[in-house]
């Protein structure tokens, strides 16, 4: 999958990316090219499809589901949210506890997606690959 494709679904969600050569984490927008506050996502996309990951998306790993973060000046379990609507019983069919990646998606239903999305967390593997960093490492 082109850098462009995952990442466009963080977009709504304020991602923040980390920046290497600036070794500071910036925002993500819409546009081409970077400030030092900001960069565009076709900048990241570009970078990403050659192979030189000049900047990683921060998120959090999935095992974070089940602790207690800070989102937006809210602090909650995160698995506590999608539990009420029946989402456990889907994590077992999504979700390798030991491992700590996403197998499948099947059984997820979209809200559940877009809430992840929106609390960025790693919904496609990227921190395994190398291509997304740890934020809940990089904050402490």
């Amino acid at each position: 999958m082109k850098a462009i494709e995952y990442l466009s679904l963080y977009l709504p969600h304020k991602l923040y990316v980390w920046d290497s050569v600036k070794e500071k984490p910036i925002v993500m927008n819409m546009g081409e090219g970077s400030s030092t506050n900001w960069v565009g996502i076709k900048s990241i996309s570009r970078y990403h499809d050659d192979g030189n990951y000049v900047y990683k998306p921060l998120l959090f790993p999935p095992t974070m589901l089940f602790e207690e973060m800070e989102h937006k000046a809210e602090r909650f379990i995160p698995m506590n949210h999608l539990e009420i609507f029946g989402y456990k019983h889907n994590a077992k069919y999504c979700y390798n506890l030991s491992g700590g990646v996403w197998s499948s998606f099947r059984g997820l239903r979209v809200w559940q997606a877009q809430l992840m999305l929106k609390w960025h967390f790693d919904v496609f593997n990227l921190i395994q690959e190398g291509k997304a960093l740890d934020k809940s490492k990089l904050a402490s």
